[in-house]
Parts: structure tokens; C-alpha cells; sequence
């Protein structure tokens, strides 16, 4: 098949790494989709937490560098969107009730909607001037907040926990069944590690760089097929536009038909 990038496609999921999942979307030619654009706003540690191998998976071609013999995959928009799905629920002023997800000097990362994060800066929390959050709060640890902001263009929550009563030991035992708690303790948002490429070498979904140039003259073939498809594409719908006109022209040349015919009797009669 000839998917020129922006085409969705379809591949079988042939392996998972720490930085995202390799697909088959053409014989001999697998695209990466990186964990970044696996979920609009979710942050994906392993891949395995959206894909298995072995699954068939929808994805958009998002770019396709042949010198570096890499295709770029995304799955985010056929994902739920659970930024979507949290602004039509909740409005600046709601209470929201979440687990912490990181701990900084700077404030706490709150899960409030399926992987969606939301700020409490130390400033809006109730603690001595000067004290540790790392003190007072856990990763995993139920907290309820207020909405204070919702900034749609960074896609980003801020809010307060200042005179915000915090879940009770009731409440929690009731949260803690419906979620089990947080087995594994986030890392520390200052000590991340740089990410991955966003796209890796394609062949056989491994990580480790190809060799040879077989692979590379297929890829560039594949380009090349891909803008061929779009352009033949492009001048067939510019064809179909111009029928229209080539269908007005022939009545006109029907009316002078006749007029050609009786001069050519005129003349013959000369």
C-alpha cells in the first residue's frame, strides 16, 4: 500500500521499548509511534500501558524522513482525550479530588482526571512558610483541591488546596477501592531523564541503527509512491473539475455544426 504522511493507516503492533512501539504499516517498513503521542495529556511511562504486541492499531503518518530511514507514527487522536472529556465537566471553582503524582520544592503534580495532571503551587498549599512538601506529602496520596485556572492553549490546571477540607480517613478507604493505590513512586520531575527520539530507524521494530542501503532506497521508493498517489490524486479531482466546462462547450459546438453544413451546400451549388 502507498500511505503518503497525514494518511491513517493500519499495522500490527511487532515490538514494544522504553520509548514507544514499533508498527508494521507496509511490508518491510515499521513506523515508531514515541509514548508522547500516544495520549493527549496521560503521561505514558511504558507502552504496554496502551499497546500489546501482536495488536492491530490505527495510526497517522506524521512524518517520513528518508534520510534517516525513520517513519513518525501518532495514535493521540484516536485516543480518548481526557482534557476534552475534564473541561466539559468541570469549570474553575470545582473541587476536584485526586492523587499526588510528584512531589517538588515548587509544588504538588495531582492526578485529576485519568492521567491528567493539575499544579497545586506551594503557594496555594497550607504549610509553614519555608517547609518541606516532601514533609507533609507522598506520591499517592489522596488529596482534594480547588480549580483555580485552566489555561486551554497549554492544556495546563492550576490549583489550590488553601482552606480546601482534605478527604477524610472514610473517604480514602472508599477512593482506595475504587483505585488500588500507586504501586511505583513517580520520579522526580527535576531529575527526568532527556526522552527518546520521537522517531527511531524503521526495519524490524529494534532500536539498534539498520545497515546496508536496501532500506533506504525502499523507504525513499515508498516516499516517492506516497507523493505520486497524492499528486495522481490531486489531477484527477482537477479533471473532474474541468468536465463540467468541456459538457457547456459541446452544445455550442452542436448549434454550429448545421451553419457549417449549409455553407458547404452553398458552395457545392457554386
Amino acid at each position: 500500500a502507498i500511505h503518503p504522511e497525514g494518511s491513517v493507516v493500519e499495522g500490527k503492533v511487532r515490538n514494544l521499548t522504553d520509548f514507544g512501539a514499533f508498527v508494521e504499516i507496509t511490508e518491510g517498513i515499521d513506523g515508531l509511534i514515541h509514548v508522547s503521542d500516544m495520549s493527549w495529556t496521560k503521561r505514558i511511562k511504558h507502552p504496554s500501558e496502551v499497546l500489546k504486541k501482536g495488536e492491530t492499531v490505527k495510526a497517522r503518518i506524521t512524518n517520513i524522513d528518508v534520510e534517516n530511514q525513520r517513519v513518525s507514527l501518532s495514535i493521540k487522536e484516536f485516543m480518548p482525550n481526557e482534557w476534552d472529556d475534564f473541561t466539559d465537566r468541570n469549570s474553575v471553582g470545582d473541587e476536584v479530588t485526586g492523587r499526588v503524582v510528584n512531589v517538588t520544592d515548587f509544588g504538588l503534580f495531582i492526578d485529576i482526571y485519568n492521567g491528567l495532571e493539575g499544579l497545586a503551587h506551594v503557594s496555594e498549599i497550607d504549610v509553614a512558610a519555608g517547609a518541606r512538601l516532601e514533609d507533609h506529602f507522598s506520591a499517592g496520596e489522596w488529596v482534594r483541591a480547588r480549580i483555580l485556572r485552566i489555561e486551554e492553549g497549554d492544556k495546563k490546571v492550576g490549583l489550590t488546596m488553601r482552606g480546601v477540607t482534605q478527604p477524610a480517613a472514610d473517604e480514602v478507604t472508599e477512593l482506595e477501592q475504587k483505585e488500588p493505590a500507586v504501586a511505583e513512586k513517580a520520579p522526580k520531575r527535576t531529575k527526568r531523564q532527556a526522552p527518546a527520539p520521537a522517531s527511531a530507524a524503521v526495519s524490524t521494530g529494534q532500536s539498534e541503527a539498520l545497515s546496508g542501503t536496501s532500506m533506504a532506497g525502499q523507504l525513499a521508493a515508498f516516499k516517492e509512491q506516497a507523493a505520486a498517489a497524492a499528486g495522481a490524486a490531486e489531477e484527477a479531482a482537477s479533471a473532474a473539475e474541468e468536465a463540467p466546462d468541456e459538457a457547456e462547450d459541446a452544445p455550442d459546438e452542436a448549434e454550429e455544426a448545421p451553419d457549417e453544413a449549409e455553407i458547404e451546400s452553398g458552395n457545392e451549388e457554386e
